[in-house]
């Protein structure tokens, strides 16, 4: 995994996180709680398998990042994340 897919990874995490705290309000901490910790854990995940950005959100990789994780529910099931 090359640095730019890292920094690349980090930087639309952290938009995540502006958006989360200005979402918390309507979906409550719990929910944006869980998904922050799996958003963490998702770059542990990348960064140790060395998964570039192309293969990032492709079907096998997120079969694999279920197998890696301890979370329940890493990844959410319907349209929306809250």
């Amino acid at each position: 995994m090359a640095d730019e897919d890292i920094r690349m990874l980090l930087e639309a995490i952290l938009d995540y996180f502006a958006w989360l705290k200005g979402a918390q309000e309507i979906a409550g901490n719990r929910a944006n709680k869980h998904f922050s910790e799996v958003l963490i854990d998702f770059t542990i995940f990348s960064t140790k398998n060395a998964v570039g950005w192309n293969d990032m959100f492709t079907f096998e990789t997120f079969r694999k990042f279920r197998k890696y994780t301890h979370r329940k529910n890493p990844t959410p099931e319907g349209p929306a994340l809250i």
